[in-house]
């Protein structure tokens, strides 16, 4: 008894790391087939197939594990038949927490177990995140545990934030403090339940860095009322600008 699995995701996705690795967008979908033959490389058809999925623990850049995150979902749920070609379809529906995914298959015939498996990295890519680097007219601030890599953006977001803390520094002298941006695979970028927070594991708040478009500057760093001013003049022609309770929170364009 062998079997053979072919892959096609949907929802942009390009193969990675392996013959039966596949890369998919934070909430992405990816479509398979388990396909059974006898040792006489014939199609079994009407054969239960059973699909699974978990995620790799601390995957995605995130270095915690309780609660365990969702792993996405397959459909069907209850696992699905091989049609006359010998073929089991199956979707795998990724979360929005960027990580390593496995998606498992198997049944049982009546010539013996077969099994696989294939790995899905859920992330950002075409084009992959760059880290925002050191530079003098900003100052990196609040990574810390679980997320110590959290200056991450597009292409466009890392240059506009430098544009705009070099207009601003040169004004004032100060290096502005640059918090939160999106974790280096993307996807959900979560704060857990700790004030001042009060969100949830693998939950709100931060929905809105999956991209890579985001950042937050805290009032402390530009300095007095005046300062915040000058700051939010400077970036609103750079990016969308939300004044929070805390901090500045910035959108730029894709």
């Amino acid at each position: 008894m062998w079997r053979l699995l072919f892959l096609i995701a949907c929802m942009a996705f390009q193969p990675a790391f392996g013959a039966f690795s596949v890369w998919a967008l934070p909430g992405g979908r990816v479509h398979s087939s388990f396909c059974i033959r006898d040792d006489g490389g014939l199609p079994i058809a009407n054969q239960p197939v059973h699909w699974g999925v978990s995620a790799v623990p601390f995957s995605g850049w995130h270095a915690h594990t309780d609660p365990i995150r969702h792993p996405g979902g397959i459909s069907p749920p209850a696992g699905s038949v091989t049609g006359s070609d010998g073929c089991a379809q199956g979707v795998y529906y990724a979360p929005d927490v960027a990580g390593e995914y496995r998606v498992v298959d198997d049944a049982f015939t009546s010539g013996g177990y077969v099994s696989d498996y294939f790995i899905v990295y859920v992330r950002v890519f075409g084009p992959e995140l760059m880290e925002l680097p050191n530079y003098h007219v900003y100052q990196k601030v609040g990574s810390r545990w679980p997320h110590p890599l959290s200056h991450w953006g597009n292409f466009t977001t890392v240059y506009r934030i430098q544009q705009i803390c070099e207009e601003y520094f040169s004004q004032t002298g100060i290096a502005a403090g640059i918090n939160d941006m999106s974790l280096p695979w993307g996807g959900r970028f979560d704060l857990g339940p700790d004030p001042p927070y009060c969100g949830v594991w693998w939950g709100p708040p931060h929905r809105e860095r999956m991209l890579g478009r985001n950042a937050d500057i805290p009032y402390r760093y530009p300095g007095e009322v005046s300062g915040e001013e000058l700051f939010a003049t400077i970036a609103r022609k750079y990016a969308a600008v939300l004044v929070e309770d805390r901090h500045f929170h910035l959108t730029f364009p894709e």
